[in-house]
C-alpha cells in the first residue's frame, strides 16, 4: 500500500460528536448533523476542509466519531452541538482513496499494511480523514491519516 509519512503539528477540531456503531449509516448521520449546523462555524475554518476524527472501536464496534472542521487553537465554542476536539501533534502515514472506499481502505490498513520502520500508535492519538475542499461525490479522494511511532 503507498503513503506518504509527514509529521503534522497539534492542531483543534470543532465539530458534531456521536458515539457510533463503525457502520457507513451511521458516519452519514453525524455528517449530516454537522452540515445542518455548518452555516454556525464555517467563517471560522482555517482550510476550508473537513475533517473525521476517529476513536478506536470498542470491543462492540462501537466509536466515538467527530464531523467537522478545523480552527484556530484559541477558537471559543459557545455552541452545544458542537465540541472541541484537540489533535496532538504526531507522524502520520497518509493514505489515499476514493470516499466510497474510506472503510475497506481503513481494513487493508490494520489488517495488511505492514511497514518495517513504523507500526501504528494507538496511544491517545486518533486517526482521521481529510476531505479537500469541494469533495462532494462518492469518487472525490480523501486522506486518510494514520498515527505511527518509529519501531526501532
Amino acid at each position: 500500500m503507498e503513503y506518504t509519512l509527514i509529521n503534522k503539528d497539534q492542531f483543534t477540531i470543532i465539530g458534531v460528536k456521536k458515539r457510533i456503531k463503525s457502520e457507513v449509516p451511521y458516519f452519514t448521520e453525524v455528517w449530516n448533523e454537522f452540515m445542518e449546523n455548518y452555516d454556525k462555524v464555517k467563517d471560522n475554518s482555517i482550510d476550508d476542509g473537513f475533517y473525521g476524527i476517529n476513536e478506536a472501536p470498542d470491543e462492540n464496534n462501537m466509536q466515538d466519531y467527530i464531523a467537522g472542521i478545523m480552527v484556530d487553537d484559541n477558537y471559543e465554542n459557545s455552541d452545544s452541538v458542537f465540541t472541541r476536539h484537540v489533535q496532538p501533534d504526531s507522524t502520520y502515514a497518509v493514505f489515499e482513496c476514493e470516499v466510497d472506499n474510506i472503510g475497506p481502505t481503513y481494513v487493508r490498513i490494520f489488517s495488511e499494511w505492514n511497514d518495517e520502520k513504523y507500526k501504528v500508535n494507538d496511544m491517545n492519538v486518533c486517526c482521521f480523514e481529510y476531505y479537500p475542499p469541494n469533495t462532494i461525490g462518492a469518487d472525490d479522494k480523501v486522506l486518510l491519516y494514520i498515527p505511527v511511532i518509529k519501531t526501532s
